[in-house]
């Protein structure tokens, strides 16, 4: 069944909505960034915030201090999710995982804050 054509109206609602749910995900990774916000905080805000849900895994936790690409790739396999996986796409035990990782895992947030410290 084809869809039929949207009108400028809505091609412009769904930018703008588009637009909204971008800077949404961009305010929690800052959040994360600047540790206002905790994993656990953000996997519990999922369920209700659908903008929230369609971030990938990788884009989350590559806005943790002391984390890039390629530790974010390290866990994300540690953790048997799969690379292409949003935060809405978490079942409860990998959710759960998660949070028990970055429990286990303190030194990530600790190097970050030394060296914050230390500027």
């Amino acid at each position: 069944m084809p869809l039929s054509p949207l009108t400028e109206q809505a091609r412009a609602d769904a930018r703008e909505k588009a637009l909204l749910a971008r800077t949404h995900r961009q305010e929690i990774k800052q959040a994360l960034t600047n540790r206002e916000l905790t994993v656990r905080q953000v996997l519990d805000m999922i369920d209700t915030d659908p903008a929230l849900a369609k971030m990938p895994v990788g884009q989350m936790l590559r806005a943790l201090p002391g984390i890039g690409a390629v530790r974010a790739t390290k866990i994300i396999s540690e953790l048997e999710i799969a690379p292409t996986r949003r935060l809405g796409g978490l079942g409860v035990h990998q959710r759960r995982k998660m949070v028990e990782y970055f429990n286990r895992h303190t030194r990530y947030f600790d190097r970050a804050r030394r060296v914050k410290k230390d500027n």
